[in-house]
């Protein structure tokens, strides 16, 4: 086994290769796209273009450009326009050297998507070694918090004078970390966990391997070591906390590459890179660059997109209009239906109508005959219980209560005579009890009727 070709067994622990035509969901309908990425070794620039379909990526071009630093930038620039010739891209994405970039995954649970980057702002000092003035950082939002690049700003600014000057438009700046977590996403949730070698010593200066990892606990992996990819991967394991036994499989494996291109494919940090850069809805990787000095992207990559939205459209409105014919037939029919019934009902409402009306003008009558008859045994009771000498001048009867006034010897003796009677209760006087010329004394009663 060399560092170059590691020996792997992709399935053992992880999931097989995953198959993009049996992938679920929308995503994988919205994968219409090309994007161009670059990835800067120590030398060379690598350069890639890749064409997203639902049914998979293939790689349209690669090409490598060496000693770009010995070299002027006009020179090898038109070697870079050769190699692009043709192919229209949604941006150039551009991967830095892993040793120039510090990546921390940041845990923010809780914290609401727009306010993460504050969040991070505010932690941003405890992240990194350099200077407040001279980092550059950018963040993704990854499962319960973040994932944070940071860089020199001299370095950050260091490539992008070296691409301005050799007339290349970068939309991104980005890091292997979150190019691979944003391209395994494209075309929907990878197998997790995920343990894959995103660069061979083949790739790096010196023997060295850069591991990926995530695990179930949503924790991503993402380092370069020096000597063999098993010591890597060992390291890797126990820092995602995975079964020992897990083997580490190659990134390829896990892009969702055609068939046609997979053997072809030997970069695949630089393939993951240009799948997000075709695909900028799908994927959103950290960005160094700030919004005003991205490169503008071309609109060509939305067309497809567009086509396939206006043909949804269209079909959509195809299946709205199938129904009206037949459910105008449906209302028709049912109208002569209800006209034919008009008649029957209308006399039906009248008699129920009718109906109505005498039954209120029954219950009304029978109301009055009872409220009579009730009114009559108050009057009865109260010749029966004011008893002479007492007297009254008034008697006014209410559905819940009777109000009586008069003149009697001892007023306060009928409250408790009316409050001992089956028709009174809670007796009591509205008004101060007076004498009257004949040393009588004057009352107002109020007694309230007991309903039986």
């Amino acid at each position: 086994m060399t560092a170059a070709e590691p020996a792997v067994r992709p399935g053992k622990t992880l999931s097989k290769t995953p198959n993009i035509a049996t992938r679920s969901g929308w995503r994988p309908w919205l994968a219409f796209g090309t994007g161009v990425a670059v990835e800067i070794s120590r030398t060379s620039l690598e350069i890639a273009a890749v064409r997203l379909r639902p049914n998979g990526a293939e790689l349209l071009r690669a090409a490598t450009i060496e000693h770009i630093h010995e070299r002027p930038a006009a020179e090898w620039s038109a070697q870079y326009q050769d190699a692009v010739r043709g192919i229209h891209s949604a941006g150039v994405t551009v991967v830095l050297p892993r040793a120039d970039v510090i990546m921390r995954q940041v845990s923010l649970p809780g914290v609401s998507p727009r306010e993460l980057e504050g969040a991070l702002a505010l932690r941003l000092r405890a992240l990194h070694p350099f200077a407040d003035d001279d980092v550059a950082w950018c963040w993704a939002p990854v499962r319960g918090g973040a994932l944070v690049g940071l860089t020199r700003l001299a370095t950050l600014s260091r490539y992008e004078a070296l691409f301005a000057e050799a007339g290349i438009p970068v939309a991104s700046f980005s890091f292997s970390a979150t190019i691979l977590h944003s391209a395994l996403r494209i075309y929907g949730e990878p197998a997790i966990p995920v343990l894959a070698i995103a660069r061979g010593a083949d790739d790096l200066v010196g023997n060295s391997s850069e591991i990926y990892g995530e695990n179930a606990a949503g924790t991503v992996f993402s380092s370069e070591f020096t000597g063999a990819p098993e010591r890597a991967a060992a390291a890797a394991i126990a820092q995602l906390r995975l079964p020992q036994e897990t083997e580490p499989v190659r990134a390829s494996d896990l892009l969702p590459i055609r068939e046609a291109s997979r053997a072809a494919v030997d970069r695949p940090l630089l393939f993951a890179a240009a799948l997000v850069a075709g695909a900028p809805l799908l994927a959103r990787p950290a960005n160094f660059l700030p919004p005003e000095r991205r490169a503008g992207q071309s609109l060509l990559w939305l067309i497809p997109t567009a086509v396939l939205v206006l043909l949804l459209i269209l079909a959509i409105l195809g299946a709205f209009a199938i129904g009206p014919y037949r459910d105008r037939r449906t209302l028709e029919t049912l109208h002569e239906q209800i006209k034919a019934a008009e008649p029957g009902a209308f006399r039906a409402a009248a008699l129920d109508k009718r109906i109505a009306q005498e039954r209120d003008q029954i219950q009304l009558l029978d109301q009055f005959r009872g409220r009579s008859q009730a009114d009559f045994e108050i009057l009865n009771e109260l010749t029966r219980i004011v008893q002479p000498p007492a007297w009254t001048s008034s008697v006014e009867i209410y559905p819940d209560y009777v109000i009586l006034a008069g003149e009697a010897e001892q007023a306060a003796s009928l409250l408790k005579i009316l409050d001992s009677s089956p028709y009174f209760q809670d007796s009591q006087f509205t008004s101060s009890v007076t004498r009257s010329v004949s040393k009588n004394e004057v009352f107002r009663i109020k007694t309230m009727r007991r309903h039986k």
